[in-house]
């Protein structure tokens, strides 16, 4: 592994920061050491600062540089009891939004490797299956966005090991929606289908969004600097519609970033909704 001294950390936590957003705090170097050594030495350097030259130049590298630092830990339904508020509480509210929309967009924002996405699409199908609405699942418009390219590749193939299939799925969840060949699990086509996966920025413009009716930010702004949170949740805000639920992190909170939101605790678990 190759070591980073303070100039060098100094240099590359700011190069990061301007292209994803990610504030690395000041002992943090170990983070860079150990995600990015072997891409240091994989392009034939010995040190972080002539690294960091290439990196400048080098929109490939960047790219690299991004996948390698993005944390993408994600499972089945993380956080069950806010997936229980989700299927109680805003399924249905979503599901009798769509009834009176040509289209209702959900955007799952850092959706890594793709279970958030592919949880809230199998509980919702349950949901139209049960009151026999399954028609409206037409009606509503999914975009699920990384700024990692790989983790979105694997989330637009919808394949996952023996391993990732047993971080919280329950088996009734396996059975119906999952198909195995050759050791690999492969998620239901049709409803893969309906998600439109896109390589996005946070820091970037939010306008090709459009109007928003269920947004999750969930497990992401932990990472950002408070000014770059208050960035993403104000862009964020303008693309949603009064009443539309932000599905946030079980331990994050917008209460001292922003006052667009109502801020209501259903079941001991926090739901931000645009006033």
């Amino acid at each position: 592994m190759i070591k980073i001294n303070s100039s060098e950390y100094d240099i590359l936590r700011a190069f990061i920061k301007q292209k994803c957003g990610i504030n690395l705090g000041a002992n943090k170097s170990y983070l860079i050491e150990t995600r990015l050594s072997d891409l240091v030495l994989e392009y034939g350097f010995s040190n972080y600062l002539d690294f960091y030259k290439k990196a400048e130049k080098d929109i490939s590298l960047i790219e690299r540089i991004i996948d390698a630092m993005t944390t993408n830990e994600t499972f089945w339904f993380r956080d069950t009891a806010v997936w229980q508020v989700i299927s109680d509480r805003i399924v249905p509210y979503i599901v009798e939004k769509a009834k009176n929309k040509r289209k209702a967009r959900v955007w799952f924002a850092a959706c890594s490797s793709g279970q958030e996405v592919y949880s809230f699409l199998m509980m919702l199908n349950e949901h139209l299956e049960k009151t026999r609405q399954k028609n409206l699942m037409d009606v509503f418009d999914f975009t699920a966005t990384d700024i990692s390219p790989s983790v979105l590749f694997q989330a637009k193939a919808g394949s996952y090991s023996g391993i990732a299939m047993e971080r919280g799925l329950p088996l009734f969840f396996k059975n119906k929606y999952f198909t195995e060949k050759d050791k690999i699990w492969h998620f239901d086509k049709n409803l893969k289908g309906r998600v439109t996966f896109k390589k996005f920025n946070l820091q970037d413009s939010y306008s090709w969004l459009g109007s928003l009716d269920l947004v999750f930010l969930r497990n992401v702004l932990i990472y950002f600097s408070p000014e770059t949170k208050k960035e993403i949740i104000e862009k964020t805000s303008e693309r949603m519609e009064s009443g539309t639920p932000l599905i946030l992190g079980s331990t994050e909170s917008i209460r001292d970033f922003s006052d667009r939101f109502d801020i209501v605790s259903q079941n001991n678990i926090i739901i931000n909704y645009k006033k």
